[in-house]
């Protein structure tokens, strides 16, 4: 795991990468039927933005029509 954010202390996320994603703990709930399923894939943008006007008008509204295209019935949004 490489982390290069340089806004927020790293210790805690290269001791358990799930604190930034936690892909495990989902697919623990995966197999222990806790949840149904977990997408195909995995989205990830940029931790710091100063200015999120682009990421909100031009980026989102694709994402958001991907994710409902895969048919996604919610999202986990990890802030790292």
């Amino acid at each position: 795991m490489s982390i290069s954010h340089q806004h927020y202390d790293h210790t805690n996320a290269k001791a358990d990468p799930n604190v930034g994603f936690p892909i495990e703990r989902l697919q623990e709930m995966t197999a222990n039927k806790e949840i149904g399923f977990l997408a195909a894939f995995h989205y990830s943008f940029m931790g710091y933005v100063p200015i999120a006007h682009t990421l909100k008008t031009m980026v989102l509204p694709g994402l958001i029509r991907r994710l409902k295209q895969e048919e996604v019935d919610f999202a986990v949004l990890s802030p790292s």
